[in-house]
C-alpha cells in the first residue's frame, strides 16, 4: 500500500511560519562537514565545524538550495542528521528552510543485477509490527456494550460483518449524503472517492485492510493470517484511519454519526432496534470520550473513575467499529466529510486555481524557448531516465528499456505547440511508455534531486511534459489530490502547502523526519511535487479501473444512480 502513516504525527500549527530564504539560511556541505545555520545574522554551530567559516549568501534570496552530494557514508551520516536539527531550529522559530536534505552520491545509480536472478520468493504473510490485529479489533469491540452502560452483565457487542462490495455501497452512499452538503453532485463524489482510494488503497484494499497488510492476506484462503496480521500502523479501511483519527472522530462527529444510524433506522424498520441500539451506544461513547478528555488524570474525585477502562484498550475497542457494516462506512465518510469542510472554510479551491495558473504559465514557457534551449532541456531531462538495474551479461534484457526511452524522447523532442499537440497524453501512449512516463518521467525531481536542480528550461519542460499527460489542469482535477495531502500531512500542514508562496519549499518542512524519509513520495520533493505527485498516483495504474477494488466502486456508485 502506499500510504506511510508516520507522516500524519506531525502536528498541523504551521500557520504562521516565515520563510528563512538562501539569504538568511545557508548550508556549505563537503564529505565530512556541515559548517552551520545562520538566520538573520545570528550564528548557530552544530557539532564541529572544521572550517568555522561563514559562507557567503547567494545574491539571489529566492533560489531553492540544491541537495549537497556526499561521496562518504560517514559524512553523509553526519551531514543528514546536522540537517534535521536545522529543520527543527527552523520549525522553532516559525521558520522554513529552503535548502533539501543532502543525498549519497551514488544512490540513484542503476544497480548491476546478479548473473542469475533466482527465483521469486512466496509473499511473506509475517506480520510487520505490534499494532492490534483484526482479532484485537474484534474482540476488544466485544466489551463496548459493556463499557458505556458500566454493566459488566451486558451482552457483547456484535459486529455486522457484511461483504466488500456490500460495505463498499454503503460507503459510497454515505459520501454521496455529504457530498449534497457541499454542492458536489454524484460524478464529481464518485471521482473524489476513486481517487482517495487509488492512492490509499492502491487499487485493492478492503474494508478491513491494515497499514502495510500484503496484498496476498486478502485472499480467503489465507484467512486466518489476515485475522492474526499485526501491522506497522493502526491505520486502516478506505481512508486508512489512525486509531487516533477514530477516537477523534467520535468525539467530533458522534452526534452525526449517531443521527445517521437513527435516519437509517426510519429506512429500515425490520432492523431499527439495532441501529437505535448502535446510535445509543455511539453517543455513549462521545460521552465518555468527551469526559475523559475534560478530567485530569488520576482525578481521584471523578465518581465516573471506577468505570473507566485504560484509555489504550477502549480506543482499540473504538477502532474495531470500522469493522462493522453498519457504524463502519458513515465513521470512514465522516473523516471525508472533515476534509472537505476544511478544505472549502480555508479555501483549497481558489489555491488550486492559482496553482493551475502557474502550471499553465510555466508549461507555456517551455514553447517560448529557442530550438537548441528545447533541445537541451530534452537531453537533461532523459539523461535521468535510468533502469532500475542493468544486465551486463545480457543486454537484449535492458533492449525493451531503451527503446521506449527512445519512443518517447522524440515524442518530446518534437511537440508542438502546448494544447495543439496530444502526443503525450495518457490515453494516447502505448502502454510501456504510459509507465515510463508515469514512473520515471513524472518522478524527476525539480530541485531536490541527486545531481542538484534542473535548469530553468528542464522545468519548464517537465511542467509542460506533466501538463500534457494529464490532458492539462484544472482546480477541480486536483481537488482530489489537495483533500489527500491534507490527510497525509493534516489539514492545517497541507493549507500551508497549498499557498502560492510555499511551493517551492523542500516538503522536509512539514513531515517529521522518519516519515519523510522513508516515503519516496515526499522526499526530496517541493509542496508543488507533492501535490502532483499525489495526482500522479491517483492516475496512474493505481487508479486503473480493472483493479478489483476500483471496480468494486464503480459498481457501487453506479447501483446508487437514480433511474
Amino acid at each position: 500500500m502506499v500510504t506511510n502513516l508516520a507522516l500524519r504525527d506531525l502536528s498541523s500549527d504551521l500557520l504562521s511560519r516565515s520563510v528563512v530564504s538562501e539569504a538568511n539560511f545557508v548550508a556549505s556541505v563537503d564529505s565530512t562537514q556541515v559548517d552551520l545555520v545562520s538566520y538573520h545574522g545570528h550564528s548557530h554551530h552544530h557539532g564541529k565545524t572544521g572550517k568555522g567559516q561563514e559562507p557567503a549568501a547567494p545574491a539571489d534570496s529566492n533560489v531553492i538550495g540544491p541537495s549537497r552530494r556526499l561521496p562518504s557514508q560517514t559524512g553523509f551520516l553526519h551531514a543528514m542528521g546536522t540537517y534535521w536539527q536545522q529543520i527543527t531550529s527552523a520549525k522553532r522559530h516559525h521558520r522554513f528552510l529552503t535548502a533539501f536534505p543532502p543525498v549519497y552520491a551514488g544512490m540513484d545509480e542503476p544497480r548491476v543485477a546478479p548473473p542469475t536472478v533466482p527465483p521469486a520468493a512466496p509473499e511473506s504473510f509475517r506480520s510487520t509490527g505490534h499494532q492490534p490485529s483484526l482479532n484485537d479489533l474484534y474482540n476488544a469491540s466485544k466489551d463496548l456494550n459493556r463499557i458505556v452502560s458500566h454493566d459488566k452483565t451486558r451482552a457483547d457487542f456484535k459486529t455486522l460483518e457484511v461483504s466488500e462490495p456490500e460495505f463498499k455501497k454503503r460507503y459510497a452512499a454515505e459520501t454521496l449524503v455529504i457530498g449534497k452538503n457541499y454542492g458536489l453532485d454524484s460524478a464529481h463524489m464518485a471521482n473524489l472517492v476513486k481517487r482517495i482510494y487509488a492512492f490509499e488503497d492502491g487499487g485493492w484494499g478492503t474494508y478491513y485492510t491494515l497499514s502495510s497488510m500484503p496484498q496476498g492476506l486478502m485472499d480467503d484462503s489465507h484467512k486466518q493470517e489476515r485475522l492474526n496480521f499485526h501491522p506497522s500502523s493502526s491505520a486502516m479501511g478506505y481512508n486508512q484511519l489512525l486509531i487516533k483519527n477514530t477516537t477523534n472522530g467520535i468525539i467530533d462527529h458522534g452526534s452525526a454519526i449517531a443521527d445517521r444510524l437513527d435516519a437509517l433506522a426510519a429506512q429500515e424498520p425490520t432492523r431499527a432496534k439495532e441501529l437505535h441500539e448502535k446510535a445509543e451506544l455511539v453517543h455513549g461513547l462521545q460521552d465518555i470520550l468527551t469526559h475523559k478528555a475534560k478530567v485530569p488524570p488520576h482525578h481521584k474525585g471523578d465518581k465516573n473513575r471506577p468505570y473507566f477502562v485504560p484509555q489504550s484498550k477502549l480506543e482499540t475497542a473504538i477502532q474495531g467499529l470500522n469493522l462493522d457494516g453498519d457504524i463502519g462506512p458513515i465513521i470512514q465518510s465522516q473523516e471525508l466529510n472533515s476534509l472537505l469542510k476544511y478544505s472549502a472554510a480555508n479555501k483549497f479551491g481558489d489555491y488550486l486555481a492559482l496553482k493551475t495558473a502557474q502550471q499553465t504559465t510555466h508549461a507555456r514557457d517551455y514553447d517560448n524557448l529557442t530550438p537548441e534551449k528545447k533541445a537541451e532541456a530534452v537531453e537533461q531531462l532523459f539523461a535521468l531516465i535510468k533502469p532500475s538495474e542493468i544486465h551486463p551479461a545480457n543486454p537484449a534484457m535492458d533492449a525493451p528499456f531503451y527503446a521506449t526511452k527512445e519512443a518517447l524522447h522524440q515524442k518530446v523532442l518534437h511537440l508542438g505547440h502546448i494544447g495543439q499537440d496530444h502526443r503525450l497524453e495518457r490515453e494516447n501512449l502505448p502502454d510501456m511508455e504510459f509507465r515510463m512516463m508515469n514512473s520515471q518521467v513524472l518522478t524527476i525531481r525539480r530541485y531536490g534531486g541527486a545531481g542538484g536542480p534542473l535548469s530553468p528550461e528542464a522545468r519548464a519542460l517537465l511542467d509542460r511534459v506533466t501538463s500534457d499527460y494529464f490532458g492539462g489542469f484544472s482546480a477541480d482535477k486536483l481537488q482530489a489530490a489537495a483533500i489527500e495531502m491534507a490527510n497525509l500531512s493534516g489539514m492545517g500542514t497541507a493549507q500551508t502547502m497549498l499557498q502560492p508562496d510555499h511551493g517551492n519549499l523542500p516538503t522536509s518542512n512539514f513531515f517529521a523526519r522518519d516519515g519523510y524519509q522513508s516515503n519516496p513520495v515526499t522526499s526530496r520533493r517541493s509542496a508543488d511535487e507533492l501535490l502532483l505527485q499525489i495526482y500522479r498516483i491517483m492516475r496512474g495504474p493505481n487508479g486503473d479501473a480493472t483493479k478489483p477494488g476500483n471496480s468494486q466502486f464503480d459498481q457501487a456508485f453506479n447501483s446508487l444512480k437514480k433511474p
